[in-house]
């Protein structure tokens, strides 16, 4: 199985990025996760367990971002004023579902080392960190 055939994904979030914090960045590996459609349309449709959704948007940055070639892009999350969680420092899940021919996807977010956590852990056929100095586990099954 590989990412692109998975139907979920998680991955420790960081520390986030833009004003609200809800901006994942991600490697264009993982942006694979996600169906081509909606890649290709730059957003992905969200949902998550407290009755928020969002068209959020999928934004691939590219060298002229930082005059040299930086494989990944941002992934903008339901934010805590549309009914999103705090992100920073925890895990977000995703699971993709298809209707209908279009694909959505619901987003969970866990604190580290919660049960959800580590039964997520336990059902993923990868696990692995990104690189850097500040790796961040990941898994998919």
């Amino acid at each position: 199985m590989s990412i692109a055939t998975a139907t979920c994904f998680w991955i420790q979030s960081g520390g986030m990025q833009g004003g609200s914090r809800n901006q994942l960045e991600i490697t264009s590996e993982f942006a694979e996760f996600f169906d081509a459609a909606s890649r290709a349309a730059g957003y992905v449709t969200l949902f998550n367990d407290l009755g928020a959704n969002k068209d959020a948007t999928f934004a691939a940055r590219s060298k002229e971002d930082y005059e040299h070639y930086v494989d990944k892009g941002r992934l903008s999350l339901i934010t805590e004023r549309q009914g999103g969680e705090k992100y920073p420092g925890r895990v977000i899940h995703f699971e993709k579902r298809e209707e209908g021919g279009r694909y959505t996807y619901i987003l969970e977010v866990a604190d580290a080392g919660s049960v959800e956590c580590q039964q997520w852990r336990a059902r993923s056929v990868h696990v692995g960190a990104t690189k850097g100095p500040h790796g961040r586990e990941y898994g998919y099954y």
